[in-house]
């Protein structure tokens, strides 16, 4: 997985925010620079935050904490669109914050028989974003797997050396 691109419209100091990332550029390693209070860790913590604990039920107070203060308003206020590069596709995942109101209108329009007048969500890509959710814990286990390898390759060093 590859983080393509970030866009961040408005989050605390971060206003109209457009980072991307190149698939090619070598090593995979950006630099980040603004002055202090400029917004570096605010969008670190911001991309770490919804990818890693959005979607998972036991890291969801990470996600309050980092939303503390943030008002959403009487619609959705978008907080980040991160595109990931899984190598083959490149997807775009819009996280937003909205209030009840918003999230009863968007289960109306998706009733039976209901009008939809907007070009509002629709509930079918849930499908897409679980095989999102795989890819990505696929990636954490190959990850622990190597982790694992070598420090099992280092052990071995240490008895060789011995």
């Amino acid at each position: 997985m590859h983080l393509s691109r970030i866009k961040v419209p408005d989050f605390r100091v971060l206003h109209n925010v457009d980072i991307k990332f190149e698939k090619e550029f070598t090593p995979s390693v950006f630099p980040l620079g603004s002055q202090n209070g400029g917004g570096k860790s605010t969008l670190l913590q911001l991309i770490f935050t919804l990818l890693h604990c959005s979607v998972v039920p036991e890291r969801l107070h990470f996600l309050k904490n980092i939303l503390v203060g943030f008002k959403a308003g009487n619609d959705r206020k978008v907080l980040a669109i991160i595109e990931i590069w899984d190598g083959e596709e490149t997807y775009e995942i819009e996280f937003f914050a909205c209030n009840d109101s918003y999230i009863k209108k968007l289960l109306d329009q998706n009733k039976p028989g209901a009008k939809s007048d907007s070009k509002d969500y629709k509930f079918s890509s849930l499908p897409k974003l679980e095989s999102i959710e795989r890819k990505i814990a696929r990636s954490e286990n190959d990850l622990s797997s190597l982790e694992k390898l070598d420090a099992e390759q280092d052990f071995l060093n240490e008895i060789e050396d011995a």
